[in-house]
């Protein structure tokens, strides 16, 4: 699983929980070097989206970047440029009402 952050419009952050494919040789880079610290020299792997977070519309293969984690962390992602809702919201911010969609989408939040 990677992490995401939204900027919000109020420079506060949301995180968002992300399943992610990574190629079988990434993979085994990934576990072997999990919890290896500093993470010099590594590059991110490329990964395809592999979930559909509620609120948006499909995501599924949405293309992205997937960072090593720090400190056994899940790791970061960094979607590519896209029109993609998600990807304009992880890019330009979301607002409070917009986290509030979010939110009820997955059942947290006020009504």
């Amino acid at each position: 699983m990677s992490r995401d952050r939204f900027p919000s419009r109020s420079n506060q952050c949301f995180e968002y929980g992300f399943w992610s494919s990574l190629s079988e040789s990434n993979l085994n880079a990934y576990v072997k070097n999990w919890a290896a610290e500093p993470h010099e020299g590594f590059v991110p792997w490329f990964g395809w989206l592999s979930n559909s977070p509620k609120g948006f519309p499909e995501t599924l293969n949405l293309k992205f970047q997937v960072w090593p984690g720090e400190n056994g962390k899940r790791p970061p992602i960094e979607l590519e440029p896209a029109d993609h809702p998600l990807a304009v919201e992880r890019r330009d911010g979301i607002t409070l009402g917009r986290l509030m969609e979010i939110c009820r989408a997955n059942g947290q939040g006020p009504n």
